[in-house]
């Protein structure tokens, strides 16, 4: 199965990139140590956006391209961290639902999956995301790392930022390059 995914380059054009790998629902949990019955209920309860007509039917393997498999991980993750479907969903919809930006390499998920850095996505009071990317540490910079890719607080109800200054209580930290490469995703 080859999917061809529009990816911007470093200088802007858009170059297509075919992926050869394809994951199932077993492959995902094994890979991330997740229960596959909590991987599959991501899928069967639309937790994931697009995914209504996703393997229907009796024996039928699942397969899915390396975006779609990232965002089905990173949603078996933050239910078995405990946070609500609900909030899953709203957070999932915020970062990769056609909310976010009408072309995938628009979506800040996307973005996250591809990127150089140490990626992380925070969940706020479970009504807030954002994703934060540290600048990869060089001999040059090795002393200041700052975010080189930092969304603003999202509201996952709304298609608003937060107010500028917002602390959450409590925050749910998941490591989105730590996902990526568990899943073996290769960066273009």
């Amino acid at each position: 199965m080859n999917d061809k995914i529009k990816m911007p380059t470093a200088n802007s054009k858009i170059k297509i990139l075919t992926h050869h790998k394809v994951f199932d629902l077993q492959t995902i949990a094994d890979k991330l140590d997740v229960p596959v019955r909590k991987v599959r209920y991501v899928v069967d309860h639309r937790v994931m956006p697009g995914f209504e007509n996703v393997g229907k039917g009796q024996r039928i393997t699942r397969l899915f391209e390396p975006f779609s498999a990232f965002g089905v991980a990173i949603s078996a993750l933050l239910l078995d961290a405990g946070l609500r479907r609900a909030v899953v969903i709203n957070v999932i919809n915020r970062l990769a639902g056609p909310d976010a930006g009408k072309e995938i390499q628009d979506r800040p998920l996307f973005q996250a999956q591809f990127a150089a850095g140490s990626t992380w996505l925070e969940v706020g009071d479970g009504e807030h995301v954002r994703i934060l990317e540290a600048e990869t540490p060089t001999k040059k910079n090795a002393r200041r790392i700052k975010p080189a890719i930092e969304t603003k607080w999202l509201s996952t109800r709304t298609n608003a930022t937060v107010i500028d200054g917002y602390q959450p209580l409590i925050c749910v930290r998941l490591h989105l390059s730590r996902v990526r490469d568990a899943l073996g995703v290769d960066r273009p």
